[in-house]
C-alpha cells in the first residue's frame, strides 16, 4: 500500500510540472475596440482595465481552455498593432498607447509587430434607412430632395464624424420618382482612417511560427474573420491547437457555427472558440510602474486609466 501510494505521488507530482508551450498572437486594434469600443446598448469595460498584461491574460485563458495540472509557457507572443495618428479630440492617445506598447514589450519572448494608419479622403454616399425597404438594405439621401429635417440630421452627422467638404455627384435618375436605393448617388467628400497591415502580419507569423516553433498550443486573440485561412493552415501544418479567443464579449453568438454568420469561417477553421472572459482583465493588470529585466523603467500607467 505504502508503495503505491508513493508511486502515485510521485507520479502526481511529475503530472502537475509538466509545462505546455503555447504561441499568443493578438490582433491588437480588434482586441481593444471588442473590449473597450462603444455598444449602443451594452457597456464598454471601465478604463481601468486597459493596462492590460496580455501574457498573463493568455496564460489564465489557456489554464481554462486546458484544464490540467499542467503549467503554460508562452514560447513566442506577437502583439500586431499601428501607431495612431493625431486626433485633436484625443491628443493623449498617441502617448497611452506608446506606454502600453512599451510595457507590453517588456514582456519575455514578445514582440511587438507594427503596420501602420493611413489617411485617405474618399466620396461616400449619404445614406438612412428607409421604411419602403427590407431592413437588408439601405436607402441613399438624395440631397436636392430631402428636407429640412434630413439636412439637419446631415449637419449633425457631418459635424460629429469630422466630414472635411461636400462634393454633390448629379441628381440620380428619375428624380421625384420612386426609384432603386442603388440608384442614387448624392455624396459627400470624407476623410478616413484605415489601419493597414496588423492582420497580414498576423497571419504570416501564424503560418510561419507553426513550422518552425515546438509548440503544444495557440491561441488567437481577435474576431477578424479574414484570419480564418491562416489559421486553418497553420492548424493543419502544425498538428496542434489553434484557439480564437474573441474580445468582443458582448456578442455571444460569435460561437454559433452557423456558416453564414460572419464569425462561421473562424468558428470552422479554428480548434476552438470562445469569448474572452473579462473577469480575468482586473487581475491581469501591469503595475502602475514598469521595469524591465535590467531594472530600468519602460512604462507608466497613464492616469487616465487609473
Amino acid at each position: 500500500m505504502e508503495e503505491g501510494a508513493s508511486q502515485d505521488a510521485s507520479s502526481f507530482c511529475f503530472r502537475s510540472i509538466i509545462v505546455k508551450r503555447i504561441l499568443v498572437y493578438v490582433d491588437g486594434f480588434n482586441f481593444y475596440y471588442g473590449l473597450f469600443g462603444l455598444d449602443k446598448k451594452k457597456a464598454a469595460r471601465p478604463n481601468s482595465e486597459k493596462w492590460i498584461d496580455i501574457a498573463a491574460l493568455a496564460r489564465m485563458t489557456a489554464a481554462q481552455i486546458w484544464q490540467s495540472e499542467s503549467q503554460f509557457e508562452i514560447v513566442q507572443l506577437r502583439y500586431c498593432t499601428s501607431q495612431p495618428l493625431f486626433d485633436a479630440r484625443d491628443p493623449g492617445q498617441i502617448q497611452r498607447h506608446q506606454q502600453l506598447m512599451n510595457a507590453i514589450g517588456s514582456l519575455l519572448n514578445t514582440k511587438v509587430v507594427y503596420g501602420s494608419f493611413v489617411e485617405r479622403q474618399k466620396n461616400a454616399r449619404l445614406y438612412a434607412p428607409s421604411k419602403n425597404v427590407s431592413d437588408k438594405h439601405s436607402e441613399y439621401f438624395d440631397l436636392a430632395a430631402c428636407g429640412k429635417a434630413a439636412r439637419a440630421v446631415i449637419a449633425a452627422d457631418v459635424q460629429k464624424h469630422g466630414v472635411m467638404g461636400h462634393t454633390y455627384e448629379p441628381d440620380w435618375p428619375g428624380k421625384g420618382k420612386r426609384s432603386h436605393p442603388a440608384t442614387q448617388s448624392s455624396s459627400i467628400r470624407v476623410s478616413m482612417r484605415e489601419e493597414k497591415g496588423s492582420d497580414v502580419n498576423l497571419a504570416a507569423y501564424l503560418v510561419r511560427d507553426s513550422l518552425r516553433e515546438s509548440f503544444d498550443g495557440a491561441l488567437v486573440f481577435s474576431n477578424d474573420s479574414d484570419l480564418a485561412d491562416a489559421i486553418t493552415l497553420a492548424r493543419e501544418e502544425s498538428g496542434q491547437a489553434i484557439w480564437v479567443i474573441s474580445p468582443h464579449f458582448r456578442n455571444r453568438a460569435v460561437l454559433s457555427g452557423n456558416p453564414y454568420s460572419r464569425q462561421g469561417a473562424l468558428v470552422n477553421a479554428a480548434s476552438g472558440i470562445c469569448v474572452i472572459d473579462v473577469n480575468l482583465l482586473a487581475r491581469c493588470q501591469f503595475p502602475l510602474i514598469v521595469h524591465n529585466a535590467d531594472g530600468a523603467v519602460v512604462a507608466r500607467r497613464p492616469k487616465e486609466w487609473k
